[in-house]
């Protein structure tokens, strides 16, 4: 489930036009029922892929109550075309 949290975190960001093309996430520890689970991203690069388009990179990482790291990973997002 917390594959699903990373893509829900990133693509209400990136919008309704906005698009995941890639996501890689390593998981660190687990989330336990009553533990609050805290999400943060940083844009960490944008590039210019295939025919112009553009590709936000976003590090994500979750953390709980305690610090501890829960699962660190990379998406790619396509951005909206305007």
């Amino acid at each position: 489930s917390m594959g699903a949290w990373v893509l829900d975190y990133v693509s209400g960001w990136a919008g309704e036009r906005g698009f995941i093309t890639h996501a890689n996430v390593s998981y660190r520890n687990p989330a336990f029922t009553g533990d609050a689970t805290f999400i943060t991203g940083e844009v960490v690069e944008k590039k210019e892929e295939r025919r112009r388009v553009e590709v936000a990179v976003v590090k994500v990482t979750l953390k709980n109550q305690d610090d501890a790291v829960l699962a660190t990973g990379m998406v790619d997002v396509q951005l909206p075309q305007d």
